[in-house]
């Protein structure tokens, strides 16, 4: 998960600068599927018993919350909050996971940063209790993004590298690319240029690393 969002007023040159590796990366993995595709996938399936706890409803459920949270954030609200629930009460803490931090980012399209980073912690919490360790570094990177956004520099590349090692560690070459995009965002901004180029060309690398995998 990706962080896409929108960018908002002043900072709209900047924001769009530092998301659009993350877009690029991301482009094809959710959007296979257009929003009409998935909720005529979400019928067929709920016609199912025991949908409401079965993992490929709920993974599928969240790819739609994925979408509506870039294109409607208002009408994802709605969906996600019952979407959180329905993961609660089949005890599927990945897709909880994965479904609050869908909700962050449709806070971030809103603007509503400090509610976002809540949503973003809620989601950090219970992908740390969880063995598997894949999803934390697009939370990381999420959060990131949120502090880049409010200016908090500082804050947001500590979150950037430790997206960055998580990635190293799980093999999201996705992630990896994003947040050494964001951090030569945030360099060249603070007018480090030479470390901005490095970065740049580091994420140039995972991006042919990344095409080579698609061969």
């Amino acid at each position: 998960m990706r962080a896409l969002y929108r960018p908002h007023e002043s900072k709209l040159g900047r924001i769009a600068f530092c998301i659009i590796g993350f877009f690029i990366l991301s482009i094809g993995l959710v959007q296979a599927q257009t929003i009409e595709e998935l909720k005529a996938d979400l019928e067929k399936l709920s016609q199912k018993p025991g949908y409401s706890k079965d993992t490929i409803y709920l993974n599928k459920a969240n790819d739609l919350g994925f979408m509506l949270a870039e294109s409607n954030p208002d009408s994802a609200f709605v969906f996600l909050d019952k979407q959180i629930e329905m993961c609660q009460k089949a005890n599927y803490k990945k897709g909880e996971s994965e479904a609050l931090k869908i909700f962050g980012n449709a806070l971030q399209n809103k603007g509503d940063f400090a509610a976002s980073i809540e949503y973003y912690k809620k989601s950090l919490a219970i992908a740390q209790s969880m063995p598997d360790d894949r999803l934390l570094p697009g939370i990381l990177n999420n959060i990131g993004l949120v502090y880049f956004n409010l200016g908090n520099y500082a804050e947001a590349l500590g979150n950037f590298f430790e997206a960055i090692k998580g990635a190293e560690q799980t093999g999201n070459l996705n992630v990896e690319g994003a947040a050494l995009n964001n951090i030569a965002m945030i360099y060249f901004e603070q007018g480090k240029l030479e470390e901005a180029k490095t970065k740049y060309q580091e994420m140039l690398v995972i991006y042919g690393k990344m095409g080579n995998q698609g061969r």
